[in-house]
């Protein structure tokens, strides 16, 4: 335990909420925040993982993968990040998360940096042969 009193922890608001407003001296006018959403968080609700259970995975520079643990946080037993998944309608619905930052980029790498390699899709017969 961190011994965090509970009074600094943020709100949990819905996504769809009212977080305030930009200060004009940043842009020329002021623009309302009405809503909030972290990268993962995002893609969990625009791949409609609603139902717990479901999850999401995604391939780029790095690889990510959520999963909705439904009404109540779930402590990981493999090192998995507990979180907010979304919040609708005043409902919280949490998440695992866990991320490799750096995979594409890492073949990316191989190919570019160290030419051991001539193309990405070359990658997988190394990993292959690694096991």
């Amino acid at each position: 335990k961190f011994n965090i009193p509970r009074s600094m922890l943020p709100e949990v608001m819905d996504c769809a909420a009212d977080f305030g407003v930009m200060k004009e001296d940043i842009i020329g006018r002021a623009i309302p925040i009405q809503g909030v959403a972290g990268d993962q968080q995002a893609a969990l609700v625009g791949q409609a993982c609603f139902e717990k259970g479901m999850a999401k995975s995604t391939y780029g520079t790095g690889c990510f993968m959520i999963l909705n643990t439904g009404d109540a946080p779930l402590q990981s037993k493999n090192r998995l990040l507990t979180t907010v998944g979304y919040r609708l309608n005043g409902k919280t619905t949490y998440a695992l998360e866990g991320s490799i930052f750096m995979a594409g980029a890492t073949v990316q790498w191989l190919r570019d940096g160290l030419k051991l390699i001539d193309d990405a899709a070359e990658s997988e017969a190394l990993a292959q042969r690694a096991r």
